[in-house]
């Protein structure tokens, strides 16, 4: 759905987007464009595997790295991206590129 107004001489576009998170492919979820933020990102990359940030936190543990559910939040919150590690340590883990969490 879209939706289209003028605030002063601004037009601004709005559109909708739907939950996805079934549909996923390969590993990187539907529906995000270049704008889509980091932490945006992120926290589809988690609800697209049905995990909570707590159990998210917990299997990445397992895995050895080292986030917290706190941790986790404030990345979903983030529009910037993280320190490089970061960013390669949650790609390995989501088994995606480190590229995918670029552009905005």
């Amino acid at each position: 759905m879209k939706v289209k107004f003028k605030v002063g001489n601004v037009s601004i576009e709005l559109t909708a987007i739907e939950d996805g998170y079934d549909e996923l492919e390969a590993n990187e979820p539907k529906g995000l464009s270049p704008r889509t933020t980091f932490g945006e990102k992120l926290k589809r990359l988690r609800l697209s595997r049905g995990k909570t940030q707590l159990e998210t936190a917990q299997d990445m543990a397992d895995k050895g790295y080292s986030f917290t559910q706190v941790r986790l939040s404030q990345l979903e919150h983030s529009a910037n991206l993280p320190k490089r590690k970061v960013v390669f340590d949650l790609a390995n883990y989501y088994g995606v590129k480190p590229e995918f969490f670029e552009g905005e």
